[in-house]
């Protein structure tokens, strides 16, 4: 049950920064890279 919460979470805020600009999370994941 903790981890359906926690992916329900992850799947939320994947969902809402999608919807704001999926190149920020994109940065924030691969920072080093750039």
């Amino acid at each position: 049950m903790f981890l359906s919460v926690i992916t329900s979470l992850y799947f939320l805020f994947l969902f809402k920064f999608g919807c704001i600009g999926p190149t920020t999370l994109d940065i924030l994941i691969q920072r080093p890279k750039y």
